[in-house]
């Protein structure tokens, strides 16, 4: 049917042409400028001239070789091939009856001797068999499209629904977490109130403790004053402080002169309240380190006996190890060591045991705690699906919302080295074919020039000492969607070729056959 159109539609043509008056090598849309009863201006007007002097053989206009469309005259003009059946073109003037026909109709040599054959309509037969399956293509893509314009309005009420709801949904979780916010706040001020009768009674305990542990550091350090105060005067002088045995490490009966320094603080001599806060601490560490080379010696000549001989010190360390052990045989069958609380360690203090009352208001805290964590996660995801949505919403997806389909959807190709990820309105990435990481080539950012037909992608990786990588999507009607070609034109800067039906125009098969013959 297209080409039975073709044929008519070329006849009218040649029917047409012939009754309007035109200069040779000159197109029916350009007639106009070429009046018969006016004077011709060059196109650059550059000059003016009778009518005569078209394709006179002389170039009058030589900014534009307009005056001599037929002729070879001027060395810039151009020659119209009408090309009947075919698709008409341009050849340079000097290709004019030069003996070799250039213009598939043989116009082009009409001085000549050349017998040109006429074989426009053989040689258009391959272009409209294109034409065709192109305006086919067209045409079904075209019902495609439509569907899928239905299908992205659909999708976008969907959407705008769904956003009502949602905002629905954040002034109800706002409020649930505004009343769990209440809950926690005043439980855990009754949890702080009875937690602070503990901490005070632990903080009671604690310097009753230290209390105690100074007045037995006093006790130890004023039996060992006094029994190195052998003239019982209050004080302590160097030849009392050589005589203790514990500064002696090596055995030899004597004491150095800078571990007597050490005890007197450099003083001549000390009293009990100045040996307390200095000299003792330093005999206290030097027993300590006694007694570990001692334990180590004792280890090493009988390994045996080492229960029966080690320090009471360590005989308890020992029996907590023990009980620790008989805890962990305890343990249910369907439970681990240490999976129960993996961040307890061994020296961990016991638990804070509590009053039932207490123990009740704690756990009462938990939940309220755990209550408003929840409502704030929920609000969080609420609030992250409107944003996403109205996001989505603000997006361009054409006219008709025919490309919204595409949201959500990946396509790939692979040439040799690369498979290349299209994500519609989200981002274009690239890895290589033998494994490695992806590489983003560029995140949805506009349609460019806010058309339909190229994509564009920006903010991707930057390449080594290199700008940031960037993407175009070429898009072209077809009634399949996929990528069908990647390349690099430049350096960081990437092109897809993109199909989808979603690129269909009914317009597009009056431009097809314009752009093919412009005669019509």
């Amino acid at each position: 049917m297209f080409v039975k159109l073709f044929v008519i539609c070329h006849f009218m043509v040649a029917c047409y042409s012939d009754t309007v008056q035109r200069p040779r090598g000159v197109s029916l849309s350009m007639v106009s400028l070429y009046a018969v009863d006016k004077y011709f201006t060059c196109f650059d007007g550059s000059a003016t001239m009778p009518y005569e002097r078209i394709n006179d053989d002389y170039c009058d206009c030589l900014g534009d070789g307009s005056d001599e469309p037929g002729t070879s005259a001027c060395p810039n003009g151009s020659f119209y091939c009408n090309n009947i059946g075919h698709k008409p073109s341009f050849i340079p003037s000097s290709r004019v009856n030069d003996g070799i026909c250039d213009c598939c109709d043989g116009s082009d040599e009409y001085t000549t001797e050349t017998q040109c054959e006429n074989n426009c309509y053989e040689l258009g037969q391959a272009a409209r068999e294109e034409e065709a399956r192109i305006v086919a293509i067209i045409k079904e893509g075209s019902k495609i499209k439509n569907e899928l314009s239905l299908k992205g309005k659909q999708l976008k009420r969907d959407k705008q629904y769904k956003l009502l709801e949602l905002m629905k949904e954040q002034s109800e979780a706002e409020i649930l977490k505004s009343e769990k916010e209440g809950i926690k706040n005043r439980i855990e001020a009754k949890e702080k109130e009875a937690l602070d009768v503990y901490k005070q009674l632990e903080e009671q305990k604690r310097k009753l403790h230290e209390e105690e542990e100074r007045l037995k550091n006093e006790k130890e350090a004023l039996e060992t004053f006094n029994q190195v105060d052998s003239n019982g005067d209050g004080n302590l002088d160097a030849a009392e402080v050589s005589k203790l045995s514990v500064l002696d490490q090596n055995k030899d009966g004597i004491v150095s002169e800078e571990e007597t320094k050490a005890i007197l603080t450099g003083e001549s001599q000390i009293p009990f309240e100045h040996f307390v806060s200095t000299g003792w601490e330093y005999i206290k560490q030097l027993n300590i380190v006694k007694n570990i080379n001692l334990e180590q010696k004792e280890t090493e000549s009988d390994h045996d006996i080492e229960k029966e001989e080690i320090s009471e010190d360590h005989q308890e360390l020992k029996g907590e190890i023990e009980e620790d052990d008989e805890d962990k045989d305890e343990l249910p069958e369907d439970s681990e060591p240490g999976t129960d609380d993996v961040e307890s360690v061994p020296d961990e203090e016991p638990k804070q045991e509590y009053d039932e009352e207490t123990t009740k208001i704690i756990n009462e805290a938990n939940e309220a705690r755990t209550g408003f964590d929840d409502a704030v996660r929920n609000l969080r995801d609420i609030q992250r699906e409107i944003k996403q949505i109205e996001e989505s919403l603000e997006k361009d997806y054409g006219k008709e919302d025919e490309f919204a389909y595409l949201v959500g959807e990946c396509y790939e190709y692979t040439d040799r080295e690369y498979t290349y990820k299209l994500c519609p309105f989200d981002e274009v990435s690239q890895r290589p074919k033998d494994g490695g990481s992806e590489t983003r080539l560029g995140s949805w950012n506009s349609w460019v020039d806010n058309k339909y037909d190229v994509m564009f992608y920006s903010g991707g990786q930057s390449c080594w000492n290199g700008p940031q990588r960037q993407a175009h999507v070429r898009l072209t009607c077809s009634t399949n969607t996929e990528v069908v070609g990647a390349s690099e034109p430049s350096r960081c800067e990437y092109l897809l070729e993109f199909h989808t039906p979603a690129a269909c125009l009914m317009k597009d098969i009056k431009e097809t056959i314009i752009d093919q013959h412009d005669e019509l």
